[in-house]
């Protein structure tokens, strides 16, 4: 009985120290949004842009990086290759600055923002365009964030539960359990997202492929740690959920806009890199997706390694082959 008392006690603690960390880094992450070097196109002269440069320092410092373009056209298509996330042409009848609708509303609300103030101030006619729009199934662009968030949780639960229960299992059988989950997970994802409701569409089986190489990212270095000790599942839930979300910056796309800690984990986690890899598949015509992928397959390919070493390790340990002493 104590003993089930004290397993009781342990698994009420993992939970609650679990849901400290979500709320320590979910709000540490988002009660302040601040922009800091979002990428800006701008056509206009030499004297124009540090002009420009200087007003937004004052309304808001550090908030930009800006990259000169010769025309519009190129500007406008950096826009749409994910290069950046505006565009500011500065012509002789005022300004004209473009936007991405679909990578997200905190960095097309911030641009749109900012240039409504340095317009007013400097007395210039600003005219915003959506240079990539979203669609009416997805009017809020809120499905890429959340199709990546159905498939990383199952994925977490997963690879712990199926190398909990299938620890004397062989690992090719490990390896297959693991791997028919995240096919179909990553399946049953895609169909949510693009036949059931028209979300995420054109693109089923190249989404499909996306959040199948995802869900392997998540699930087998998961499965690694836990097969190593169970106790160690604690680190992919704490980069994967508990930093890996604030990281991706959310269903806002606030992933520029929040501390520096974050900012650096985005870079090569899961998440971000799936909520990449998918809004660029199905908003922006697939720029910008390798890297993504890339990184992705790594994590998968490195857990797989983990997994491998450790069935190593079990089928010959350490003194094992040591000859006896005779007697």
């Amino acid at each position: 009985m104590e003993s089930s008392q004290r397993q009781l006690a342990a698994v009420c603690g993992a939970a609650l120290a679990l849901g400290l960390c979500l709320s320590l880094s979910f709000v540490g992450a988002f009660h302040q949004p601040t922009p800091h070097d979002v990428p800006l196109a701008v056509v206009a002269p030499p004297a124009a842009v540090t002009g420009l440069e200087s007003a937004v320092a004052a309304h808001a410092p550090g908030a930009l990086s800006v990259h000169t373009y010769s025309t519009a056209a190129a500007a406008i298509g950096a826009v749409r290759e994910r290069t950046v996330d505006g565009a500011l042409i500065v012509g002789r009848s005022g300004m004209q600055l473009a936007v991405a609708g679909a990578g997200g509303f905190a960095p097309q609300q911030f641009l749109t923002e900012t240039f409504q103030s340095v317009s007013a101030a400097t007395h210039q006619h600003l005219d915003v365009i959506d240079a990539v729009p979203l669609p009416t199934g997805d009017s809020e662009g809120l499905s890429s964030f959340f199709v990546t968030l159905t498939v990383l949780i199952p994925s977490l639960v997963a690879g712990i539960a199926i190398t909990l229960a299938g620890q004397r299992a062989r690992p090719l059988a490990h390896a297959g359990w693991l791997a028919g989950f995240c096919v179909l997970t990553g399946l049953l994802a895609a169909l949510a997202a693009d036949p059931v409701f028209g979300a995420l569409t054109g693109h089923f089986f190249t989404l499909a492929g996306i959040l199948i190489l995802y869900s392997l990212a998540v699930v087998i270095p998961t499965a690694a740690a836990a097969r190593v000790l169970p106790a160690l599942a604690a680190v992919p839930l704490l980069l994967f959920l508990v930093i890996g979300i604030p990281a991706s910056g959310g269903p806002a796309g606030m992933a520029l806009f929040v501390p520096g800690f974050f900012r650096w984990f985005a870079s090569w986690l899961p998440v971000s890199r799936a909520l990449g890899a998918v809004t660029g598949t199905v908003y922006f015509g697939g720029h910008g997706v390798g890297n993504d992928l890339w990184i992705l397959a790594a994590w998968a390919v490195a857990g797989l390694v983990m997994i491998l070493a450790t069935a190593s390790r079990r089928a010959h340990p350490a003194g094992a082959n040591r000859p006896q002493r005779s007697a």
